[in-house]
């Protein structure tokens, strides 16, 4: 692959299809298990569809714009005992739902020491803002008839959070690079996301119970970090010198 500079710098549009690996929420779930008694604990990742822009700036650094959406949901269901404290209770049956639905927009930096080349690498970071919607409902089933936990939504709301990412990337090209080519980059990348996101998550049990437990006021960071694996393609778009 010829390493010859070009008399065109590149900018490039491309298009990501990503798996999320270790998406959780350690500090909610383990005050969901007291709450619930339940121990599922997993978030169902889907995989990422991202968007973005890279424009070259120089002979190593591109800077860019990344749009990225995820989705992810946790279900359980299971009984529970009315009065924990009494092995004959009764028990009541819970349906839980929660999706966490992710928009992330980042502002990119990338330093690619070797851009000339056909096959290249290069080292990423970025930062951001998560805008994302929590749904969580709760269905009851009770065989007490003025039993306080009832079926209803327990949070729907939409968060502004910072988002930041890192990231290692190989771009393959699918021929040498001149002014006619369009189609870019084969690009493979492993990247690690960390979100600053803090939600009050149990505040509308409060009249779930005789008397509001102290943790409906607390703020539990809601996926905190996750990996990426992903697979992109790139368009090349021109800026002549």
């Amino acid at each position: 692959a010829s390493e010859s500079k070009p008399d065109t710098l590149y900018s490039s549009l491309y298009l990501a299809y990503s798996y999320p690996i270790g998406i959780n929420a350690p500090d909610f779930f383990k005050q969901y298990a007291l709450v619930t008694s339940s121990n599922k604990h997993v978030l169902k990742p889907n995989p990422a569809i991202g968007i973005g822009y890279k424009y070259q700036v120089g002979d190593v650094s591109r800077i860019g714009i990344f749009f990225n959406w995820y989705y992810t949901r946790f279900s359980d269901s299971f009984h529970q005992k009315i009065y924990p404290n009494n092995e004959e209770s009764p028990q009541r049956f819970l349906i839980e739902e929660l999706e966490i639905d992710n928009k992330i927009f980042f502002l990119t930096y990338d330093y690619c020491p070797y851009i000339y080349k056909q096959f290249h690498s290069y080292i990423a970071i970025g930062a951001g803002v998560n805008y994302s919607n929590i749904s969580w409902h709760e269905e009851i089933v009770s065989p007490l008839p003025n039993d306080l936990r009832t079926t209803g939504s327990r949070l729907d709301d939409h968060f502004f959070s910072f988002s930041s990412r890192v990231a290692l990337g190989v771009e393959l090209g699918w021929d040498k690079r001149n002014a006619s080519s369009i189609l870019g980059d084969l690009i493979l990348e492993a990247a690690y996301t960390a979100e600053w996101r803090y939600i009050t998550m149990f505040r509308d049990f409060e009249d779930q119970f005789i008397e509001p437990p102290s943790y409906t006021k607390n703020k539990y960071r809601v996926i905190p970090h996750y990996f990426t694996l992903s697979l992109a393609v790139s368009l090349n778009l021109m800026q002549v010198l």
